[in-house]
């Protein structure tokens, strides 16, 4: 039975990624609906440490903790809507849901070889330049983590972030990893994940990139362990 549940999840995911794929027809982006269509599927209740900060609705650039695919969706929830930067391997896995983050834009998808730090910070740039919120998630662990063990962050990204004075706000959230495990072919629903949110890190404030890579690693640090 918990197998059957995964495939219907898989299944379900392919019908919103078909849905989503109509209303570009209609020049709607769908991240709302996705957000919606994904959250009535798994009934999860979000809630916020008392001593965490609010969830930034400027530009911004999000570091949050790397689960699995169920971080496609709850991450995006959380936030304003906010893009994803992806490999292209990913987009093939998801099958029409990859087929529609491609088309839509909701993810960018490159490949890792040549200049990787130069695509990205292109992409990246681009996408704070064309989108409507200015806001993109990135995983600055660099890969899935859903043994939550804590991880030395990558500072690629960070260091983009810090060269095209881009704010950032660190956000750990629990339980993605129990709500879709891919790995283990298990979903749950009905989950309570708690968010803990830093406050906004402007590079603006910080004479050095070694200074500001050490307030981002304090404040990873610290919420991961609030």
């Amino acid at each position: 039975m918990k197998y059957l549940n995964f495939f219907i999840y898989f299944f379900y995911l392919q019908y919103v990624g078909i849905t989503l794929l109509f209303k570009l027809l209609t020049n709607s982006r769908g991240g709302d609906v996705l957000s919606r269509m994904m959250q009535n599927f798994f009934n999860l209740k979000y809630r916020m440490k008392i001593n965490s900060h609010k969830i930034s609705k400027k530009k911004c650039m999000f570091l949050v903790n790397h689960n699995g695919w169920a971080d496609f969706f709850v991450d995006a929830t959380l936030t304003n809507g906010a893009s994803y930067i992806s490999r292209y391997g990913v987009c093939f896995i998801l099958l029409f849901m990859g087929l529609w983050s491609f088309i839509s834009k909701y993810v960018t998808y490159f490949n890792r070889s040549g200049n990787t730090f130069k695509v990205l910070e292109e992409k990246i740039i681009k996408i704070m330049d064309d989108t409507y919120n200015k806001q993109i998630i990135i995983y600055p662990e660099g890969t899935r983590n859903p043994e939550k063990k804590k991880m030395k962050l990558k500072s690629g990204c960070i260091r983009i972030a810090y060269n095209n004075k881009i704010p950032c706000q660190i956000m750990i959230v629990s339980d993605k990893e129990k709500i879709v495990s891919e790995k283990e072919w298990l979903i749950q629903k009905n989950l309570e994940p708690i968010i803990s949110a830093s406050k906004i890190i402007h590079p603006k404030n910080y004479k050095s990139f070694e200074d500001f890579f050490n307030k981002i690693k304090y404040e990873w640090n610290k919420n991961w362990n609030n």
